[in-house]
C-alpha cells in the first residue's frame, strides 16, 4: 500500500509528518501494522479548488 499526501501550507509550516500520521495510523488499525506501507508527504502552495489536503491511496488486492 502507498499513501500520498499533499498539504496546502505556508513556508512556515513544518508539521507535515504529524498530519500524515493520521491516515497512516488509520490504515494500520484497519489492515494491521505487519503489512506496512510507504508514504510520500509534501507541502504545496495550493491545491485544486482550494482543497486543504489531498490524500491518495494505492492498494494491492490479492485474491
Amino acid at each position: 500500500m502507498r499513501v500520498g499526501i499533499a498539504l496546502a501550507t505556508t513556508e512556515a509550516f513544518t508539521q507535515h509528518v504529524g498530519v500524515a500520521d493520521g491516515p497512516s495510523d488509520l490504515f494500520a488499525q484497519i489492515f494491521g501494522r505487519e503489512l506496512g506501507h510507504t508514504r510520500l508527504v509534501s507541502g504545496v502552495y495550493s491545491l485544486l479548488v482550494r482543497t486543504p489536503v489531498l490524500l491518495e491511496e494505492i492498494f494491492e488486492v490479492v485474491v
